[in-house]
């Protein structure tokens, strides 16, 4: 800032929110505060696709959770039923 010794103001890139519920979050609304909605599923099919190690990680643990307990199928099972069908085909390659 000029005069207060302060360094100019900079724009952050857009922050997103990720959501199953797109609908309530429209983009003409979201560009105000400068973030976007993100489907969830895409969300974790993009992280799936970056860091495929981290994510099976985190799903083998998931997996080894007793309550309740899930083979793999139930529990990839379960993500479908969320609406994760491209981050359960990519784990089910």
């Amino acid at each position: 800032m000029p005069g207060m010794g302060l360094p100019p103001p900079f724009t952050a890139a857009p922050a997103w929110i990720a959501t199953f519920n797109l609908k309530d979050f429209p983009s003409d609304q979201l560009k105000r505060y400068n973030l976007a909605a993100q489907h969830a599923g895409d969300v974790i099919f993009d992280k799936l696709d970056l860091h495929v190690a981290r994510v099976c990680e985190a799903a083998n643990h998931r997996r080894s959770l007793k309550n309740p307990p899930k083979t793999a199928d139930e529990y990839l099972d379960t993500l479908l039923k969320q609406g994760l069908t491209q981050t359960v085909g990519l784990l089910r390659e």
